[in-house]
């Protein structure tokens, strides 16, 4: 648990014949931790060549705001099509 950004850091393995989506990821979380998607980010899914094993890393926080706060945000793509004049 960090508790200095509020957020629980956690790494999970499963077994799978090939590599899972971050949509089967986010599925595997809920069921694990029953927490809604919008209150964790997986930030990676690593695979072993030829183990089925994979790695998830994500941070689960208590709320979606709490989420809002510490995650970076994407950048928004710009709408004009001269750019940012």
């Amino acid at each position: 648990m960090n508790t200095l950004l509020n957020r629980e850091e956690v790494f999970l393995e499963i077994e799978s014949a090939s590599n899972p989506s971050f949509a089967q990821a986010e599925e595997f979380l809920e069921r694990e931790f029953k927490v809604n998607k919008d209150c964790f980010a997986i930030k990676a899914i690593r695979g072993g060549f030829g183990s089925g094993v994979f790695r998830i890393e994500a941070h689960v926080y208590p709320s979606k705001e709490h989420r809002d706060k510490i995650e970076p945000r994407k950048k928004d793509k710009k709408v004009a099509a001269g750019g940012g004049k």
